[in-house]
């Protein structure tokens, strides 16, 4: 800069301008999936000595829609194209914008079910996981403890040799890469034993069957189901019931026992209902010091069946017996009870 004043005489002063140059705004998006959190990186860059001030983030679609942070972490809901745009500032003022736009993959929303299974039972498994829109996923299972212990298949089939609680972990993949992993517990039941014991049956004598069944491990018998054809009663729910029969035949009887899984064991039995003996007996009158003399017709159906006897005989020399023809003495005269 120079000067000139009356009369000619001049002056001179001269300044040196810096003039700062742009900032080149930049980003690099990460592989971009719906729903998951994505961290964009920041690689702007400005000339030596200058420094960036500020930054400006614009999200269509995301979670949250802006950010001032120099590398921001954002969801995005729908999968499809969106705008990014960064905006960086120096601390000189200068300004440059950069805009990409990126594509989100749609990602899958894995989801099965199981059922609780009896030991020995097959374990079948139902995916539903789904992805929108529509697309090819591969699928990966994890099953620790099972047969076989992964897989690939959609709806695998498993096998698990020992009672327990087992983890069942799902990782479903995208085409392009995104995953999602669920996990659920499957629980496998060792069945009840089923055990019981049954007494002599008379007909028409009510009696009760003991029932020596077991559950297994830590799954109790919750249910207990009586098959008793001709039978009074002819079904029991009962852990150990009391019946009766009237006709004299061999007749099943059936228990089922049945733990809180579902898991149920099975045993049945026959008995043998006999008839009850019919008893008879005739006597004599004899003498003052001479032996009593019984005549005994007891008889059962069928016939052949053997006997067991019983005699009371009070007043007697022997007062009872369980000879099937006593004979005993007696050591007054009078009427006596046999």
């Amino acid at each position: 800069i120079s000067g000139t004043y009356s009369p000619g005489c001049i002056d001179t002063i001269q300044y040196v301008v810096s003039v700062p140059q742009d900032p080149i705004a930049e980003f690099v998006s990460p592989g971009l999936c719906a729903g998951g959190q994505l961290t964009f990186s920041d690689s702007s860059s400005v000339s030596t000595g200058d420094t960036i001030g500020s930054y400006q983030w614009t999200f269509q679609g995301g979670t949250p829609g802006s950010s001032s942070s120099q590398n921001p972490s954002v969801v995005f809901g729908p999968s499809g194209n969106h705008n990014v745009t960064l905006v960086v500032t120096t601390t000189d003022g200068c300004v440059d914008t950069v805009s990409h736009r990126i594509t989100v993959s749609a990602a899958p929303q894995a989801t099965f079910t199981v059922a609780s299974v009896c030991l020995g039972d097959s374990v079948h498994v139902n995916n539903n996981t789904t992805i929108s829109p529509s697309g090819p996923v591969n699928y990966s299972w994890d099953i620790p403890g099972g047969s076989p212990t992964s897989s690939t298949a959609t709806d695998p089939v498993l096998f698990f040799s020992n009672p327990g609680a087992y983890s069942i972990t799902l990782t479903a993949t995208s085409q392009n890469g995104c995953v999602d992993t669920e996990a659920v517990a499957v629980n496998v039941s060792a069945p009840p034993v089923a055990s019981f014991l049954l007494p002599p049956v008379c007909s028409g004598s009510p009696f009760t069957i003991t029932n020596n069944s077991l559950p297994q491990s830590s799954f109790p018998i919750t249910d207990y189901y009586w098959s008793l054809p001709g039978g009074f009663p002819d079904t029991s729910n009962a852990q150990q019931p009391t019946v009766y029969y009237t006709v004299i035949d061999s007749q099943a009887v059936t228990l089922v026992v049945t733990n809180a899984y579902g898991c149920a064991d099975t045993m049945q039995q026959y008995l043998t209902v006999s008839a009850n003996p019919t008893a008879l007996a005739t006597v004599a009158d004899v003498c003052f010091g001479e032996p009593v003399v019984f005549s005994n017709t007891s008889f059962t159906q069928p016939s052949g069946s053997t006997l067991n006897y019983y005699w009371d005989l009070p007043g007697s020399d022997i007062s009872s017996s369980t000879d099937s023809i006593p004979s005993p003495q007696y050591a007054s005269v009078g009427i006596h009870q046999a």
